[in-house]
Protein backbone atom coordinates (compact mmCIF):
# COMPACT_ATOMS: atom_id res chain seq x y z
CA UNK A 1 0.00 0.00 0.00
CA UNK A 2 0.78 3.50 -0.46
CA UNK A 3 2.55 5.24 2.60
CA UNK A 4 2.30 9.08 1.54
CA UNK A 5 0.78 10.47 -1.79
CA UNK A 6 1.95 13.77 -2.14
CA UNK A 7 0.13 16.30 -4.06
CA UNK A 8 1.27 19.82 -4.70
CA UNK A 9 -1.25 22.16 -5.36
CA UNK A 10 -0.37 26.24 -5.25
CA UNK A 11 -4.76 26.29 -4.42
CA UNK A 12 -7.33 24.62 -3.62
CA UNK A 13 -11.80 25.20 -3.29
CA UNK A 14 -10.37 26.64 -0.21
CA UNK A 15 -8.79 29.29 -2.11
CA UNK A 16 -11.17 29.70 -5.32
CA UNK A 17 -13.92 27.54 -6.39
CA UNK A 18 -12.17 26.37 -9.92
CA UNK A 19 -12.02 23.70 -12.27
CA UNK A 20 -8.19 22.62 -11.22
CA UNK A 21 -8.75 23.40 -7.75
CA UNK A 22 -12.07 20.86 -7.45
CA UNK A 23 -10.34 18.68 -9.32
CA UNK A 24 -7.29 18.22 -7.16
CA UNK A 25 -9.72 18.05 -4.45
CA UNK A 26 -11.54 15.58 -5.34
CA UNK A 27 -8.55 13.23 -6.50
CA UNK A 28 -6.88 13.93 -3.15
CA UNK A 29 -10.61 13.13 -1.53
CA UNK A 30 -10.91 9.97 -3.48
CA UNK A 31 -7.50 8.20 -3.27
CA UNK A 32 -8.13 8.69 0.81
CA UNK A 33 -11.08 7.21 0.88
CA UNK A 34 -9.43 3.66 -0.93
CA UNK A 35 -7.60 3.93 2.43
CA UNK A 36 -4.34 5.74 1.44
CA UNK A 37 -2.73 8.46 3.14
CA UNK A 38 -2.78 11.77 1.07
CA UNK A 39 -0.89 15.46 1.89
CA UNK A 40 -1.20 18.53 0.33
CA UNK A 41 0.96 20.78 0.41
CA UNK A 42 -0.15 24.63 -1.53
CA UNK A 43 -0.02 28.01 -0.58
CA UNK A 44 -1.39 30.04 2.45
CA UNK A 45 -5.67 29.97 2.75
CA UNK A 46 -6.44 33.38 4.41
CA UNK A 47 -8.37 32.75 8.06
CA UNK A 48 -7.39 29.23 8.24
CA UNK A 49 -4.13 27.74 9.82
CA UNK A 50 -1.34 26.25 8.63
CA UNK A 51 -2.27 22.49 9.09
CA UNK A 52 -5.72 21.65 8.63
CA UNK A 53 -7.04 17.76 8.10
CA UNK A 54 -10.67 18.06 5.93
CA UNK A 55 -12.14 14.64 5.02
CA UNK A 56 -8.97 12.74 5.54
CA UNK A 57 -6.93 14.42 4.00
CA UNK A 58 -3.85 16.46 5.43
CA UNK A 59 -3.46 19.97 3.94
CA UNK A 60 -0.19 22.08 4.42
CA UNK A 61 -0.70 25.49 4.06
CA UNK A 62 2.93 27.09 3.51
CA UNK A 63 3.60 30.57 4.82
CA UNK A 64 3.51 32.13 1.61
CA UNK A 65 1.66 34.58 -1.05
CA UNK A 66 -1.98 32.79 -1.41
CA UNK A 67 -2.99 30.97 -4.45
CA UNK A 68 -0.20 31.66 -6.21
CA UNK A 69 3.30 30.57 -7.61
CA UNK A 70 6.11 32.67 -6.02
CA UNK A 71 9.86 32.05 -5.37
CA UNK A 72 9.12 31.71 -1.41
CA UNK A 73 6.64 28.84 -2.73
CA UNK A 74 8.86 27.31 -4.76
CA UNK A 75 11.78 27.18 -2.08
CA UNK A 76 9.24 26.72 1.16
CA UNK A 77 7.27 23.43 -0.99
CA UNK A 78 10.76 21.92 -1.73
CA UNK A 79 11.84 22.13 2.13
CA UNK A 80 9.09 20.91 3.53
CA UNK A 81 9.07 18.27 1.47
CA UNK A 82 12.79 17.25 2.05
CA UNK A 83 11.74 17.54 5.51
CA UNK A 84 9.23 16.13 6.30
CA UNK A 85 8.13 13.57 3.21
CA UNK A 86 10.91 12.65 1.37
CA UNK A 87 11.75 9.33 2.78
CA UNK A 88 8.07 8.34 3.05
CA UNK A 89 6.21 9.56 -0.38
CA UNK A 90 5.60 6.59 -2.50
CA UNK A 91 4.18 9.55 -4.96
CA UNK A 92 4.33 12.42 -5.97
CA UNK A 93 1.33 14.42 -7.83
CA UNK A 94 1.82 18.16 -9.13
CA UNK A 95 -1.06 19.71 -10.13
CA UNK A 96 -0.11 22.08 -13.00
CA UNK A 97 3.43 23.51 -12.36
CA UNK A 98 3.12 23.68 -8.36
CA UNK A 99 5.72 20.73 -7.53
CA UNK A 100 8.72 21.82 -10.11
CA UNK A 101 10.64 22.84 -6.57
CA UNK A 102 11.21 19.75 -5.78
CA UNK A 103 12.75 18.23 -9.14
CA UNK A 104 15.93 18.62 -8.37
CA UNK A 105 15.36 16.18 -5.58
CA UNK A 106 14.18 13.02 -8.06
CA UNK A 107 17.58 11.70 -8.20
CA UNK A 108 17.62 10.53 -4.45
CA UNK A 109 14.08 9.14 -4.54
CA UNK A 110 13.91 7.39 -7.85
CA UNK A 111 11.78 4.78 -7.25
CA UNK A 112 9.20 7.00 -6.17
CA UNK A 113 6.18 7.72 -9.28
CA UNK A 114 6.06 11.39 -10.19
CA UNK A 115 2.80 12.58 -11.96
CA UNK A 116 1.96 15.73 -13.28
CA UNK A 117 -1.58 16.64 -13.58
CA UNK A 118 -1.99 18.90 -17.00
CA UNK A 119 -4.59 21.17 -17.18
CA UNK A 120 -3.77 23.31 -20.17
CA UNK A 121 -0.09 23.77 -21.60
CA UNK A 122 1.23 27.13 -22.65
CA UNK A 123 0.76 26.01 -26.18
CA UNK A 124 -2.79 26.17 -25.65
CA UNK A 125 -2.92 29.47 -23.68
CA UNK A 126 -1.51 31.49 -26.82
CA UNK A 127 -4.06 29.78 -29.04
CA UNK A 128 -6.92 31.16 -26.63
CA UNK A 129 -5.38 34.06 -26.49
CA UNK A 130 -4.44 35.05 -30.07
CA UNK A 131 -8.57 33.47 -30.75
CA UNK A 132 -10.08 36.27 -28.63
CA UNK A 133 -7.97 38.92 -30.55
CA UNK A 134 -8.19 41.60 -27.79
CA UNK A 135 -4.16 43.76 -27.65
CA UNK A 136 -4.37 42.95 -24.27
CA UNK A 137 -4.22 38.94 -24.37
CA UNK A 138 -2.60 38.83 -27.45
CA UNK A 139 0.52 40.83 -25.54
CA UNK A 140 0.31 38.92 -22.53
CA UNK A 141 1.10 35.65 -24.60
CA UNK A 142 4.62 36.38 -25.43
CA UNK A 143 5.21 34.87 -21.44
CA UNK A 144 3.33 31.45 -22.56
CA UNK A 145 6.19 31.41 -25.70
CA UNK A 146 8.94 31.72 -23.06
CA UNK A 147 7.41 29.40 -20.84
CA UNK A 148 7.02 26.66 -23.64
CA UNK A 149 10.70 25.48 -23.25
CA UNK A 150 10.42 25.13 -19.46
CA UNK A 151 7.08 23.50 -19.90
CA UNK A 152 9.08 21.02 -22.05
CA UNK A 153 11.89 20.35 -19.70
CA UNK A 154 9.18 19.80 -16.65
CA UNK A 155 6.88 17.17 -18.53
CA UNK A 156 10.89 15.16 -19.27
CA UNK A 157 11.31 15.09 -15.30
CA UNK A 158 7.85 13.15 -14.72
CA UNK A 159 7.46 9.77 -15.09
CA UNK A 160 3.58 10.63 -16.74
CA UNK A 161 1.83 13.94 -17.96
CA UNK A 162 -1.75 13.22 -17.30
CA UNK A 163 -3.95 14.98 -19.65
CA UNK A 164 -7.16 16.32 -17.81
CA UNK A 165 -9.28 15.88 -21.71
CA UNK A 166 -9.09 15.47 -24.97
CA UNK A 167 -7.87 18.73 -25.66
CA UNK A 168 -4.90 18.74 -23.37
CA UNK A 169 -3.49 15.18 -24.47
CA UNK A 170 -4.24 16.84 -28.06
CA UNK A 171 -1.64 19.88 -27.14
CA UNK A 172 0.70 17.49 -25.42
CA UNK A 173 0.84 14.81 -28.35
CA UNK A 174 1.91 17.41 -30.93
CA UNK A 175 5.46 17.74 -28.24
CA UNK A 176 5.88 13.95 -29.60
CA UNK A 177 5.73 14.75 -33.45
CA UNK A 178 8.53 17.26 -32.59
CA UNK A 179 10.31 14.36 -30.47
CA UNK A 180 10.38 17.08 -27.73
CA UNK A 181 8.26 14.46 -25.37
CA UNK A 182 7.84 10.52 -25.48
CA UNK A 183 4.15 9.30 -26.15
CA UNK A 184 4.73 6.73 -23.91
CA UNK A 185 4.89 9.43 -20.70
CA UNK A 186 1.54 10.86 -21.74
CA UNK A 187 -1.84 9.42 -20.58
CA UNK A 188 -5.55 10.70 -20.59
CA UNK A 189 -7.38 10.55 -17.60
CA UNK A 190 -10.45 12.49 -17.87
CA UNK A 191 -11.73 14.91 -14.84
CA UNK A 192 -14.65 12.40 -12.81
CA UNK A 193 -17.18 14.64 -10.96
CA UNK A 194 -18.83 13.35 -7.56
CA UNK A 195 -22.22 11.74 -9.61
CA UNK A 196 -24.01 11.04 -5.67
CA UNK A 197 -23.85 14.58 -5.60
CA UNK A 198 -24.30 15.88 -8.92
CA UNK A 199 -27.50 14.33 -10.02
CA UNK A 200 -30.94 15.28 -10.54
CA UNK A 201 -33.11 16.41 -7.83
CA UNK A 202 -36.93 17.25 -8.21
CA UNK A 203 -37.21 19.27 -4.45
CA UNK A 204 -34.10 21.37 -5.34
CA UNK A 205 -35.32 22.07 -8.69
CA UNK A 206 -38.97 22.95 -6.71
CA UNK A 207 -36.99 25.11 -3.81
CA UNK A 208 -34.81 26.95 -5.63
CA UNK A 209 -37.61 27.59 -8.31
CA UNK A 210 -39.64 28.87 -5.29
CA UNK A 211 -37.06 31.20 -4.02
CA UNK A 212 -36.51 32.40 -7.10
CA UNK A 213 -40.51 33.01 -7.70
CA UNK A 214 -40.84 31.55 -10.64
CA UNK A 215 -43.00 28.14 -12.09
CA UNK A 216 -41.74 25.12 -13.28
CA UNK A 217 -42.25 26.67 -16.82
CA UNK A 218 -40.05 29.34 -16.65
CA UNK A 219 -36.82 29.24 -18.49
CA UNK A 220 -33.70 28.64 -16.37
CA UNK A 221 -30.51 29.26 -18.06
CA UNK A 222 -26.89 28.89 -16.02
CA UNK A 223 -23.43 29.80 -16.40
CA UNK A 224 -21.01 28.98 -13.59
CA UNK A 225 -17.37 29.73 -14.60
CA UNK A 226 -14.64 32.29 -13.26
CA UNK A 227 -15.75 35.58 -13.89
CA UNK A 228 -12.63 36.43 -16.96
CA UNK A 229 -13.28 37.90 -19.84
CA UNK A 230 -11.92 34.78 -21.91
CA UNK A 231 -14.33 32.69 -19.91
CA UNK A 232 -17.28 34.36 -22.15
CA UNK A 233 -20.03 35.14 -19.65
CA UNK A 234 -19.91 38.70 -21.72
CA UNK A 235 -21.02 36.52 -24.67
CA UNK A 236 -23.98 34.86 -22.25
CA UNK A 237 -25.43 38.18 -21.85
CA UNK A 238 -25.80 39.22 -25.16
CA UNK A 239 -27.01 35.65 -26.44
CA UNK A 240 -29.37 36.23 -23.11
CA UNK A 241 -30.54 39.52 -24.22
CA UNK A 242 -31.75 38.42 -27.54
CA UNK A 243 -33.54 35.03 -25.88
CA UNK A 244 -36.05 37.44 -23.58
CA UNK A 245 -37.10 38.83 -27.03
CA UNK A 246 -38.73 35.31 -27.26
CA UNK A 247 -39.34 33.97 -23.61
CA UNK A 248 -39.86 37.17 -21.32
CA UNK A 249 -40.15 34.67 -18.66
CA UNK A 250 -36.92 33.76 -18.48
CA UNK A 251 -33.99 33.77 -15.74
CA UNK A 252 -29.92 34.18 -16.38
CA UNK A 253 -28.55 33.07 -13.15
CA UNK A 254 -24.26 33.66 -13.14
CA UNK A 255 -22.41 31.34 -10.73
CA UNK A 256 -18.41 32.56 -9.67
CA UNK A 257 -16.41 35.65 -9.53
CA UNK A 258 -13.75 37.34 -10.67
CA UNK A 259 -12.25 40.59 -11.83
CA UNK A 260 -14.77 40.97 -14.70
CA UNK A 261 -17.46 40.97 -12.10
CA UNK A 262 -18.45 44.85 -12.32
CA UNK A 263 -17.60 44.97 -16.33
CA UNK A 264 -20.75 42.24 -16.32
CA UNK A 265 -23.10 44.22 -14.19
CA UNK A 266 -22.41 47.24 -16.24
CA UNK A 267 -23.40 45.23 -19.39
CA UNK A 268 -26.60 43.69 -17.70
CA UNK A 269 -27.30 47.50 -17.14
CA UNK A 270 -26.96 48.68 -20.46
CA UNK A 271 -28.79 45.61 -21.82
CA UNK A 272 -31.37 46.35 -19.16
CA UNK A 273 -31.63 43.04 -17.87
CA UNK A 274 -31.57 43.52 -14.00
CA UNK A 275 -34.88 41.97 -13.31
CA UNK A 276 -33.45 39.15 -15.08
CA UNK A 277 -30.12 38.19 -14.39
CA UNK A 278 -29.15 37.12 -11.04
CA UNK A 279 -25.53 37.20 -9.53
CA UNK A 280 -24.66 34.01 -7.30
CA UNK A 281 -20.98 35.23 -6.94
CA UNK A 282 -18.91 32.01 -5.78
CA UNK A 283 -21.18 29.14 -4.65
CA UNK A 284 -20.01 26.25 -2.85
CA UNK A 285 -21.03 22.47 -5.13
CA UNK A 286 -23.59 21.59 -2.87
CA UNK A 287 -25.24 24.96 -3.58
CA UNK A 288 -24.02 24.07 -7.36
CA UNK A 289 -25.99 21.04 -7.67
CA UNK A 290 -29.01 22.71 -6.52
CA UNK A 291 -29.35 25.70 -9.07
CA UNK A 292 -27.95 23.20 -11.92
CA UNK A 293 -31.07 20.94 -10.77
CA UNK A 294 -33.44 24.02 -11.25
CA UNK A 295 -31.78 25.10 -14.55
CA UNK A 296 -33.25 24.08 -18.21
CA UNK A 297 -30.33 25.00 -20.10
CA UNK A 298 -26.10 25.35 -19.19
CA UNK A 299 -24.21 27.94 -21.41
CA UNK A 300 -20.50 28.01 -21.36
CA UNK A 301 -19.42 30.35 -24.40
CA UNK A 302 -15.46 30.02 -23.61
CA UNK A 303 -12.96 31.34 -26.17
CA UNK A 304 -10.00 29.71 -24.05
CA UNK A 305 -8.89 26.17 -25.20
CA UNK A 306 -10.29 23.98 -22.40
CA UNK A 307 -9.03 21.07 -20.53
CA UNK A 308 -12.67 19.55 -19.75
CA UNK A 309 -14.81 22.24 -17.92
CA UNK A 310 -15.95 20.26 -14.75
CA UNK A 311 -19.07 22.36 -14.70
CA UNK A 312 -19.99 20.66 -18.22
CA UNK A 313 -19.94 17.22 -16.58
CA UNK A 314 -21.93 18.30 -13.59
CA UNK A 315 -24.61 19.85 -15.41
CA UNK A 316 -24.61 16.70 -17.44
CA UNK A 317 -25.13 14.56 -14.58
CA UNK A 318 -27.93 16.47 -13.38
CA UNK A 319 -29.89 16.05 -16.77
CA UNK A 320 -28.65 19.88 -17.77
CA UNK A 321 -28.54 20.27 -21.75
CA UNK A 322 -25.19 21.98 -22.80
CA UNK A 323 -24.32 25.00 -24.99
CA UNK A 324 -20.89 25.47 -25.08
CA UNK A 325 -18.15 26.35 -27.53
CA UNK A 326 -17.31 24.70 -30.69
CA UNK A 327 -13.39 24.57 -30.16
CA UNK A 328 -14.21 22.59 -26.54
CA UNK A 329 -13.39 18.95 -27.06
CA UNK A 330 -16.12 16.60 -25.71
CA UNK A 331 -17.38 13.35 -26.53
CA UNK A 332 -20.51 13.22 -28.51
CA UNK A 333 -24.11 13.37 -26.95
CA UNK A 334 -27.50 14.86 -27.60
CA UNK A 335 -27.54 16.88 -24.76
CA UNK A 336 -24.07 18.83 -25.53
CA UNK A 337 -24.50 21.45 -28.63
CA UNK A 338 -21.54 22.94 -29.58
CA UNK A 339 -21.74 26.71 -30.95
CA UNK A 340 -19.60 29.15 -32.76
CA UNK A 341 -19.44 31.36 -29.08
CA UNK A 342 -19.43 35.18 -31.72
CA UNK A 343 -22.77 33.66 -33.51
CA UNK A 344 -25.56 35.61 -31.14
CA UNK A 345 -28.47 34.82 -33.67
CA UNK A 346 -27.71 31.26 -34.31
CA UNK A 347 -27.28 30.26 -30.82
CA UNK A 348 -30.06 32.17 -29.37
CA UNK A 349 -32.20 29.85 -32.41
CA UNK A 350 -31.13 27.14 -30.90
CA UNK A 351 -31.71 27.84 -27.19
CA UNK A 352 -34.78 28.78 -28.07
CA UNK A 353 -35.93 25.19 -30.11
CA UNK A 354 -33.90 23.12 -27.20
CA UNK A 355 -36.20 25.31 -24.48
CA UNK A 356 -39.30 24.12 -26.13
CA UNK A 357 -38.53 20.48 -26.56
CA UNK A 358 -39.55 18.39 -23.64
CA UNK A 359 -36.68 16.04 -22.85
CA UNK A 360 -36.28 13.33 -20.23
CA UNK A 361 -34.02 14.41 -16.77
CA UNK A 362 -31.90 11.59 -16.40
CA UNK A 363 -28.20 10.39 -14.73
CA UNK A 364 -27.79 8.63 -17.78
CA UNK A 365 -26.87 11.82 -19.36
CA UNK A 366 -22.88 11.65 -18.06
CA UNK A 367 -21.28 8.65 -19.85
CA UNK A 368 -19.54 6.33 -16.57
CA UNK A 369 -16.28 7.31 -17.39
CA UNK A 370 -15.81 10.33 -16.55
CA UNK A 371 -17.31 9.68 -12.76
CA UNK A 372 -14.85 10.62 -9.99
CA UNK A 373 -14.89 6.36 -8.96
CA UNK A 374 -13.05 6.13 -12.43
CA UNK A 375 -10.83 8.70 -12.77
CA UNK A 376 -9.77 8.16 -8.94
CA UNK A 377 -9.11 4.05 -9.86
CA UNK A 378 -7.45 5.36 -12.64
CA UNK A 379 -5.18 7.77 -10.89
CA UNK A 380 -4.52 4.31 -8.55
CA UNK A 381 -3.74 1.94 -11.70
CA UNK A 382 -1.15 4.58 -13.37
CA UNK A 383 0.78 4.81 -9.85
CA UNK A 384 0.71 0.94 -9.23
CA UNK A 385 2.04 0.68 -12.89
CA UNK A 386 4.91 2.65 -12.10
CA UNK A 387 5.85 1.43 -8.64
CA UNK A 388 5.74 -2.44 -10.23
CA UNK A 389 8.29 -1.46 -13.00
CA UNK A 390 6.13 -1.53 -15.59
CA UNK A 391 7.33 1.43 -17.29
Amino acid sequence: MIDNIVIFSRSLPMHGLGGMEVAAWDLAVGLTRLGYRVVILTTSIPGEPEIIERDGVLIEALPVASGRYSREWWKSSRSRFKDRYMTSASCVVSVSSAALGILSLRNRIPDVPFLFQAHGTSWGEIVSKWRSLKPKSIATSIKNFLWLPRDVLAYRQFDYVVAVGANVQKDLLKLCDYKLLKPEKIRLISNGIDTELFSPSLESRRCVRQGLGVDDESLIILSANRLHSQKGTHHGLEVFYRVRKHRPDSLYIIAGDGVESKNLKKQVMRLGLEKSVIFLGRVERQELSRYLSAADQFLFLTERTEGLPLTILESLACGVPVFVSSHVTLFDSPFVNFVDFKDYEEITSRLINAANVTRERRLAVLPREYSLENAVRSYESLIREKASGQV
